[in-house]
Order: structure tokens, then sequence, then C-alpha cells
């Protein structure tokens, strides 16, 4: 009687674990938008002339052309 009570949880516990390893991955999709907050209003986007930080900010987006800003 014990190794039937024994048995049957063995199954049990394989029929819970198994599912995950038969599970199929989506195909990941390519495209898509980043959208990132900035606390600070940018004041122009030439880098040449803007103060501070903004200077950094719009030169990685606009010079690596993988995020775009928008208002």
């Amino acid at each position: 009687m014990c190794t039937r009570r024994a048995l049957a949880g063995l199954l049990v516990a394989v029929a819970c674990v198994a599912p995950p390893f038969f599970a199929e991955a989506q195909e990941p999709k390519r495209g898509g938008s980043l959208r990132v907050a900035y606390g600070n209003e940018i004041a122009n986007l030439d880098f040449y002339t803007a103060p501070g930080y903004e200077l950094n900010w719009v030169a990685m987006n606009i010079g690596c052309g993988l995020l775009s800003i928008t208002p």
C-alpha cells in the first residue's frame, strides 16, 4: 500500500515538473519603440550650444540613433 502511495506521489510530482520543460518559447519580434522619461526640458537640439547634461543626452540619442526624443 505504501509503494502505491509513493508511486502516485512520484507521478504527481513528475506531472507538475514536466510541463515547463516541454513549453516552447515565442519567437522574438523585431522593431518597436522604447520610451524614456527625462525630467528636464531640453532647451535645443544643437549639441554644441546645449548647456549642461542636456548636451550628453542629445548627443547620445541623436548620434547613436537608437532612441528618438518626442515631446
